[in-house]
């Protein structure tokens, strides 16, 4: 990824999420074997959260990210868990 890539990504998630995030925890975690893993995180600031949705396999050669999500509605994420 570039560094124009970072900052237009960057500036998507300032414009979804504009507070500070303060909290984060591992909502589901899963591993599918073969170094295949699925994640759904949540970050929040008072009553605002964030949704982040991995999908990622471990190789020799490092991390791929298969893909990724975002969404302030766990309902738009968790349906592809």
């Amino acid at each position: 990824m570039t560094a124009q890539n970072r900052a237009v990504v960057q500036q998507q998630l300032t414009a979804l999420f504009p507070r500070k995030i303060k909290n984060h925890a591992v909502l589901i975690e899963r591993e599918s074997g073969e170094g295949f893993r699925e994640k759904i995180d949540v970050f929040w600031a008072d009553k605002q959260y964030l949704f982040t949705q991995t999908i990622t396999h471990q190789r020799d050669d490092g991390v791929i990210v298969m893909e990724f999500k975002v969404n302030t509605s766990l309902s738009q994420i968790k349906p592809y868990f």
